[in-house]
């Protein structure tokens, strides 16, 4: 799932927008952490954000809610929960099953309270319908910390805005939840975030806003114009609030605000229902303008039988705002960041605008397809998928790079420098061949000792969701990291920026160091170092501590079967040229990242290293001295397809 840095657990809700009280019911522990497919856009949420009100929310009207004589402890019944985001019929929905079955004891007021029946004895087949939009919707003049919202502080705001204060004062909790049903209105993206901004053009109307209507036409034109200015007033913020994917992503995306709501109540809601069990009923708006059958799904949901007319539906038809092409645009992004039941409840909005749009498991997003042959194809296919967004021309640009890089200061004598020393060798050989868009220093925060460069270490995330959608049986990520020496900051910043759950992380070293291991950090460490299966090595040293092969480990970990391990990190104080060239071992899976820390070679091994590297198809995208210790290299590859060192037929 999309990436985002930040984690608010509070928002305003809109249609009409109040500023509800923040009274909490309840915890996060009642809802459990979030499910893979969604970590990709939850899962390095670092901190919770105070919610700031919007500067359209109209005043909180509770406070002016009309004293009613009769209050009652506990809900009467069974609570018929009307989960709706904002212009998406969920008022009406509430008056039509109001109107069809005539059995709710309690019913709203003109002041959003519930008045009850003194007279009505309560029954166990009796029903309280209350609709909630939840979190995560506020009016356009909102950022991101107002409106990025994970399920947990989702769920506080479904139970707190679908409970009613004054004096009758109903108030659910999430037993009552459990307890009821729910029906969850969807209305298609593109009429929707029009809608959003229809809503505002007659709040600016009433508001006698003459400037601002002057510059807003009720019209697609003004509703470009609006999306735009959002978009823009949003830009820093988001690019401090989401990664670097997710702002990619968000590029070219018109009200990519609203489509980014729109998805992300979408995927808390399909969340909570699974995650509390709830009976749920999905309507879709378009239902009630058709001869769909949705009253009578709606009365068996229900049980219950139609007692009266059902009301007649009518709204705005406002999908023509968006162009065909950015109607493409939205419908890539949406695929990007939508859960799996989001996708599938919306996808039947986008058959018909884009025919064309195929969704490739391998390269695990949606493109055109003439895109995906003509643009991202040659990158994807050359790097194992690791790059599934890199345009061709951009990609073979990168080959001739490869194609003219030399290896060594004098290729006529490799080994030239290295009677000086393998410092000297080292800083006159074996520059990066190829740079990741986006690498970074994984481990603290980026300095000292420690951190190791990895290649856009974000890419971990997505190919564990495509990989866990075809083998849900294996780990849709898998990293090891050999050599501890009682520091985990490598491990625990992989786990931050990637997510919990995402990566399986294996910890390697002969001493024993588990008991420093953060409690924050999800790994299992291991306590046995790495050898080579040449030259008879010993299992066990003088010392009692314990060695086994790359294959032997691979092996007690039930990893034969693996696609490959995305990140091998290895520092074992230079056992790396004892035991490189079984790393390729056709029996072991790939190896996609190698970031090992060099030390003095042997002399016949200098070369057999690296040139051995790079036949086996590894690109270097970074060198890095250890200032504190000369003696030792951080290096770091990328394993490409045999095909990438091929002459390439674009010029640079």
């Amino acid at each position: 799932m999309a990436a985002v840095r930040q984690q608010s657990r509070s928002s305003m809700s809109s249609e009409p927008v109040r500023n509800h009280s923040r009274r909490k019911h309840v915890h996060s522990s009642h809802v459990k952490s979030c499910p893979l497919i969604l970590c990709a856009l939850y899962s390095i949420v670092t901190s919770a954000i105070l919610s700031v009100t919007s500067t359209h929310a109209i005043e909180d009207s509770t406070s002016s809610l009309r004293r009613q004589s009769h209050r009652r402890a506990t809900i009467p019944g069974e609570v018929v929960w009307i989960l709706s985001y904002v212009h998406s019929a969920g008022d009406f929905t509430e008056r039509l099953i109001n109107a069809i079955t005539q059995d709710n004891p309690a019913e709203r007021n003109d002041h959003e309270s519930f008045i009850l029946d003194p007279e009505r004895p309560d029954t166990e087949d009796d029903f309280v319908v209350t609709r909630s939009h939840c979190g995560g919707v506020c009016l356009s003049e909102c950022t991101p910390n107002q409106y990025v919202l994970a399920p947990d502080g989702f769920l506080d705001q479904c139970v707190e805005h679908a409970s009613f204060r004054g004096e009758l004062d109903l108030r659910l909790d999430v037993d009552d939840l459990r307890r009821g049903r729910v029906v969850h209105m969807v209305r298609d993206p593109f009429s929707t975030a029009a809608a959003g901004y229809i809503y505002e053009w007659n709040v600016h109307r009433k508001a006698n806003n003459e400037e601002w209507l002057l510059h807003h036409s009720k019209d697609s034109e003004g509703f470009i114009k609006w999306c735009t200015e959002m978009d823009m007033r949003n830009k820093e913020s988001e690019g401090v609030t989401f990664d670097v994917k997710t702002n990619t992503l968000l590029e070219g995306v018109p009200c990519h605000t609203e489509i980014f709501k729109w998805v992300q109540w979408h995927n808390n809601a399909f969340i909570i229902e699974e995650q509390l069990s709830l009976k749920v009923l999905v309507v879709h708006q378009e239902d009630y303008s058709s001869n769909s059958g949705v009253v009578d799904n709606i009365l068996q949901f229900l049980g219950r039988n139609q007692v009266g007319e059902a009301p007649v539906f009518g709204t705005e038809n406002v999908i023509g705002f968006y162009s065909t092409e950015e109607q493409e645009k939205i419908v890539k992004f949406i695929k990007q960041i939508a859960s799996e039941k989001t996708w599938n409840e919306s996808k039947n909005y986008f058959k018909d605008v884009i025919a064309e749009i195929t969704y490739d498991v391998e390269l695990g997003s949606l493109r055109g397809s003439q895109e995906v042959s003509g643009m991202y194809e040659l990158a994807s296919k050359q790097s194992f998928g690791f790059f599934n967004d890199i345009p061709e021309d951009a990609w073979k640009r990168k080959q001739n790079m490869m194609k003219e890089h030399v290896s060594h200061w004098q290729p006529s004598n490799p080994l030239a420098k290295f009677p000086q020393g393998h410092v000297n060798w080292y800083a006159f050989n074996y520059e990066p061949n190829f740079n990741c868009p986006y690498e970074r220093r994984v481990g603290g925060n980026g300095n000292g000792d420690g951190p190791k460069w990895v290649c856009d270490p974000y890419r971990l995330k997505e190919n564990s969701i495509s990989r866990n959608a075809k083998t849900p049986d294996k780990p849709g990520c898998v990293i090891y990291s050999i050599g501890s020496n009682g520091d985990f900051s490598f491990e625990l910043g992989m786990q931050n920026i990637v997510g919990k759950g995402t990566c399986d992380i294996h910890i390697f070293d002969m001493d024993n160091y588990e008991d420093r291991m953060p409690q924050e950090l999800e790994a299992t460490y291991h306590v046995w170092g790495l050898r080579g299966s040449k030259g008879n090595l010993p299992k066990t040293d003088d010392e009692g501590r314990v060695y086994y092969t790359l294959k032997e480990t691979i092996s007690m970990l039930g990893h034969e079967a693996l696609e490959m391990i995305d990140v091998f990190k290895i520092d074992c104080e230079g056992c790396e040229f004892a035991t490189f060239d079984e790393w390729f071992d056709p029996t072991i899976p790939m190896l996609q990242q190698i970031l090992v820390e060099v030390h003095r070679p042997p002399a016949d091994k200098a070369l057999q290293f690296f040139d051995g590297m790079k036949s086996q198809g590894y690109a270097t995208f970074h060198k890095e001295p250890n200032l504190l210790c000369l003696v030792m290299i951080e290096y770091a590859f990328i394993k490409l397809s045999n095909d990438f060192y091929l002459p390439s037929e674009t010029s640079p």
